[in-house]
């Protein structure tokens, strides 16, 4: 594409440039030129390099467009949902101001790396040990592994997903069991707002702290689709169900 070259330029203007000035000087010098010619002719091709570089900007990105409006958008909404504190999984730094769990960056060097066996894929791992709340939504730079785990312990909420998951649907009147695998204080919520039911024997009031392990919900009547979510994304106005439903 055109951004591929685009930092060329500046690069290749700043290489070319003296070579420019230093044929200009001596092609001038065989030529006999006055002083002051000569310098104006070294100026003037100074002057069409840089108008020639402006050009090409020009054409390769437009100078009206506002092309970090998608990022703007990624990271305002990642500082919505999370706190100085919390650790946020990305590919390759995108939250900026959180902290990452996982020491290398997903770039090509680093999945072709896990690809041939010289680096194992501890992404899992890390997410479980550091209590890991929201990571950057199912980006296809995660090595295969990482994405799987991923799809199962994360529900997206926009752009980032949150930890939590849909509860199965056993139909009405049975217990729904599920599966916490990163502790967390969770929330469980439906279209219609918070649940009524049962969970672990106990009646919902309200968000709880789950353990790694398996628990039980027993819907109340008429509950569908049910999903446990961070409580900080609920909190924070953040919904999973606009995008189960797609």
């Amino acid at each position: 594409t055109r951004q591929d070259w685009l930092p060329l330029v500046p690069m290749g203007t700043a290489l070319f440039v003296p070579l420019l000035f230093a044929s200009a000087e001596r092609t001038t010098r065989r030529w006999s030129w006055t002083p002051g010619l000569r310098s104006r002719a070294v100026w003037g091709a100074a002057v069409l390099v840089t108008g020639l570089e402006m050009v090409a900007l020009w054409h390769g990105e437009a100078l009206v467009e506002d092309r970090s409006l998608p990022q703007q958008a990624i990271l305002g909404e990642v500082l919505r949902l999370t706190a100085p504190g919390d650790s946020v999984l990305d590919p390759r730094g995108e939250a900026i101001f959180r902290d990452r769990p996982y020491y290398y960056i997903c770039e090509a060097a680093t999945l072709a790396r896990m690809e041939k066996g010289l680096l194992p894929d501890r992404i899992p791992e890390r997410l479980i040990s550091s209590h890991v709340p929201v990571v950057y939504s199912d980006a296809e730079d995660y090595p295969p592994r990482a994405r799987s785990f991923m799809r199962h312990n994360f529900v997206s909420v926009g752009r980032w997903r949150v930890v939590g998951l849909t509860l199965p649907d056993t139909g009405s009147g049975r217990a729904r069991s599920f599966s916490i695998t990163i502790p967390q204080r969770y929330a469980l919520v439906s279209v219609a707002g918070p649940v009524q039911g049962w969970l672990d024997g106990r009646r919902y009031s309200g968000p709880v702290d789950l353990a790694a392990g398996l628990h039980s919900y027993l819907p109340a009547s008429g509950e569908r689709s049910v999903v446990a979510l961070w409580t900080p994304a609920v909190e924070r106005g953040f919904s999973p169900f606009p995008f189960l439903e797609e």
